[in-house]
């Protein structure tokens, strides 16, 4: 699992080829009035610069259980993911996959299952 605890921390990721890879979150977040299962975010990355896919609230602790990378490509395509701290950049000490690879149409699941 992935914990954000900070406001205005990110989960942002790159990809190999533009709209190849469509990645989403699921996870927990809690505030002061409960906790809530749902899909934090979803996006198809891009090759310019990171794509944004979850960014914390304030007063909020979020918990990613699991993450659905797609490669909707016929071709080969890596990405990289980063777990980005409030008002920081992606970068080597906050990175989580680094250049992970999709074969053609693949679907990768990481995390709980459900």
């Amino acid at each position: 699992m992935i914990i954000l605890h900070t406001a205005g921390d990110t989960i942002q990721a790159t990809a190999s080829a533009a709209t190849s890879v469509t990645i989403t979150l699921y996870g927990l977040e809690q505030t002061a009035s409960g906790n809530t299962y749902k899909k934090l975010g979803q996006a198809q990355i891009t090759n310019s610069g990171t794509t944004t896919l979850y960014t914390l609230a304030a007063s909020t602790t979020a918990v990613i259980s699991q993450l659905i990378a797609v490669n909707t490509s016929a071709n080969k395509v890596t990405f990289d993911l980063w777990h980005v701290p409030n008002a920081g950049a992606a970068g080597a000490t906050n990175q989580l996959l680094d250049d992970f690879e999709l074969t053609t149409k693949q679907t990768w699941i990481w995390g709980k299952e459900g």
